[in-house]
């Protein structure tokens, strides 16, 4: 929601770019190349609005459903203002929560110095609280030789993913520092460190990397295959006993916090172009190596001491994965349509989340 979480990148030199095909037509007006050049530069930039709905069940158990509206307003070919609401339902052990979030954010890519740079701010409100909260972002980032880019980013925006974050309000602040590569040959990767602070003042530190490499020439079809590596741990854990004084289950109460979280994976992309206006994407991950501390509690009722009940931490083993597929089909000349399915497993829960949307581009009347 906030600038930081922002993955999109603005394209290159855009106006320099249509300056020089305009005056190439200027020259000669019946060169083609720089008419198709011209159109797809107006196509990329141009205003854009999207409608989505998103379904999503996890076995914490929580169920929501999230409507998003999204307009991408085109001021200059390199400078955008992004609005987003985004109401959420959610049903939480039998009882409807929401939450709305409105957001807007200004985007500029400076050519001469290769830098980018978002600002956002947002207001969000709950319905199990009275007060609203305000959220914000701000990111810089700096395009390098050889297609590598590096980002530096601090939010402010809330932690919604814990059954119990729906009871108790949680806003988090973060940075994040990011090295991303993306050639065109198709090779990509990324890296980043990211410290997340909660109201509470515990800590959770995140470190991540992943890598993926085209396997193949492209032939109607893209493969590429890759290594990702994920560690997270917080300072505090937030695991608590829930339930009468004879239950010993528990739940992170009000946010998870991963203890010495390590995960290898092995990650697949394939991209099949079935026609001229539509793809369909495929991408999995499989943590084939995974471990935790994990919290359970423990009995201790060795006489003559009364039984008491202690929080303790052992290692386990997990796989974490991922398998997600989305059908993109374009609509009419400057609409898309989405359809995205998504089925996921972590240390924390499993997830299904079903992603519909719909987007437009909005040409210059001048357009052709």
């Amino acid at each position: 929601m906030g600038a930081a979480r922002d993955d999109s990148v603005l394209g290159g030199d855009w106006t320099g770019a249509r300056d020089s095909f305009v005056e190439a037509l200027a020259r000669d007006p019946g060169n083609r190349e720089a008419q198709r050049q011209l159109s797809e530069i107006a196509v990329a930039t141009a205003t854009s609005a999207s409608l989505g709905l998103e379904y999503q069940d996890d076995t914490q158990p929580l169920r929501r459903s999230i409507l998003t509206g999204e307009l991408d307003l085109q001021i200059t070919p390199l400078q955008r203002f992004h609005f987003l609401v985004q109401p959420q339902f959610a049903d939480v052990s039998d009882t409807a929560k929401s939450v709305l979030a409105v957001s807007a954010a200004w985007k500029q890519y400076a050519p001469t110095p290769k830098l980018e740079t978002e600002l956002s701010a947002g207001l969000l409100k709950r319905s199990f609280t009275k007060s609203a909260d305000w959220t914000w972002g701000v990111l810089l980032g700096l395009r390098l030789p050889n297609h590598f880019g590096v980002r530096a980013s601090a939010e402010r925006l809330a932690s919604l993913y814990a059954n119990a974050s729906f009871s108790t309000p949680v806003m988090t602040t973060s940075g994040s520092l990011q090295l991303a590569w993306s050639h065109p040959n198709g090779r990509m990767g990324r890296v980043a460190a990211e410290i997340i602070r909660f109201p509470d003042d515990n800590i959770l530190r995140r470190f991540s990397g992943w890598l993926l490499l085209p396997l193949g020439p492209p032939a109607g079809f893209r493969f590429s295959a890759g290594y990702g590596y994920n560690a997270q741990h917080a300072d505090e854990n937030r695991f608590t006993r829930i339930g009468d004084a004879s239950s010993i289950s528990g739940m992170y109460v009000p946010y998870y916090t991963p203890s010495n979280l390590r995960a290898h994976s092995v990650l697949g992309v394939l991209l099949l172009k079935l026609s001229a206006g539509t793809e369909l994407q495929l991408n999995g991950s499989y943590g084939f190596m995974a471990t935790e501390d994990a919290p359970s509690f423990l009995v201790d009722s060795t006489p003559p001491q009364r039984s008491s009940v202690d929080r303790v931490f052992v290692e386990r083993s997990f796989h974490p994965s991922t398998v997600k597929a989305t059908l993109t089909a374009r609509m009419g000349s400057y609409g898309t349509l989405l359809l995205e399915g998504v089925r996921s497993s972590n240390s924390f829960y499993d997830v299904t989340q079903v992603n519909l949307r719909f987007s437009y581009r909005f040409l210059p009347s001048d357009h052709e």
